[in-house]
């Protein structure tokens, strides 16, 4: 259907493309299963000196996954997910010489059952929230996002042959 179209086959760890060839790479649910130094090194060898790349990944501080980690503890279930925290995001970022252009943790609060929804309301629950916003960032929020500029090229330890 569309011939102009090509796939390629590759992993975090080797994205079979070019040096410094990509314009914007989008990374959705990958950062809490895989090496992210590793998979951070690939993106920058392949992301262009003004390219963009767009990390969405889990909070290792969310409230929202607080339980099922509880959980998993209690019962003695394994928790497969790793996801990092944000700082352990912004010490790779630098170590690798990305600039981290834009920020997003403020998809909520934390998660509640329907009732202590109701018993602590709507209108409380918004008011904390804004509240945290406010003062930058939620550090519970469940989601990440980070808008990130590379350097591109190779990392400066490797050999071009």
């Amino acid at each position: 259907k569309y011939p102009n179209l090509k796939f390629l086959l590759g992993d975090a760890y080797n994205i079979p493309l070019e040096v410094n060839s990509v314009d914007v790479i989008v990374c959705l649910g990958l950062f809490e299963y895989i090496s992210r130094k590793r998979a951070l090194e690939e993106i920058k060898r392949v992301l262009k000196t003004d390219g963009i790349c767009i990390i969405q990944c889990p909070n290792k501080h969310s409230a929202y996954r607080a339980p099922n980690k509880i959980f998993c503890k209690i019962f003695k279930k394994q928790y497969i997910p790793d996801e990092p925290s944000l700082g352990e995001m912004k010490r790779l970022l630098m170590e690798l010489g990305f600039i981290l252009i834009d920020l997003i943790m403020s998809d909520g609060l934390i998660w509640l059952p329907n009732f202590a929804d109701k018993l602590m309301g709507k209108s409380i629950y918004n008011l904390i929230e804004n509240i945290l916003k406010y003062l930058g960032r939620n550090p519970f929020s469940n989601i990440m996002i980070l808008v990130i500029r590379g350097q591109g090229g190779l990392m400066p330890n490797t050999l071009q042959t």
